[in-house]
């Protein structure tokens, strides 16, 4: 799920391996002589079955987390132990793994078309295990606060706007 809907931000993801858009991307990354991080965006072409690549930067995405493998070794941390020439290991990525972006979750079920493609499965969000929040965490709860502050903010800003006629 992404917000906003089928063109957004992660909102609501699982990962999954996936051999095509993996083998593209070592492939492109190769034939440009690249080597460090990237955040890559793969769309499947439903009308050739073909992925294609929609986005690469040259950067740490806000999806890393999404992409921790069994050794607890996601995107930042094997890349910090690569610079410090440490070993990362092949451990597998673990699949299924469930992360969530609350503020973008919340905001595309409430904002989601009535004939979206969308139907979102409520047992994902009850799933136990294996998730991961984007804000919240136990034993550091400042960008959880911080973002309900902003959050807010925010809505408080378009309803002040709404009231004094302003778009």
């Amino acid at each position: 799920m992404a917000f906003p809907a089928d063109a957004g931000s992660t909102a609501l993801g699982v990962s999954r391996g996936n051999e095509t858009p993996r083998c593209q991307s070592e492939k492109f990354l190769k034939a440009v002589a690249y080597s460090g991080i990237t955040d890559m965006d793969w769309r499947k072409d439903e009308r050739d079955g073909q992925y294609k690549i929609l986005n690469c930067n040259p950067r740490t995405g806000q999806n890393f987390r999404m992409f921790e493998n069994s050794a607890a070794i996601d995107v930042v941390r094997a890349q910090h132990l690569d610079l410090t020439g440490r070993s990362i290991g092949c451990a597998p990525m673990i699949d299924g793994r469930l992360f969530t972006v609350e503020t973008f979750c919340l905001q595309a079920l409430l904002r989601r078309p009535r004939r979206s493609t969308l139907t979102p499965d409520v047992g994902i969000y009850l799933r136990p295990g294996g998730r991961e929040l984007a804000w919240w965490s136990s034993d550091d709860q400042l960008p959880f606060f911080m973002m309900t502050v902003r959050l807010l903010i925010r809505v408080l800003e378009r309803i002040f706007r709404h009231l004094a006629g302003r778009p």
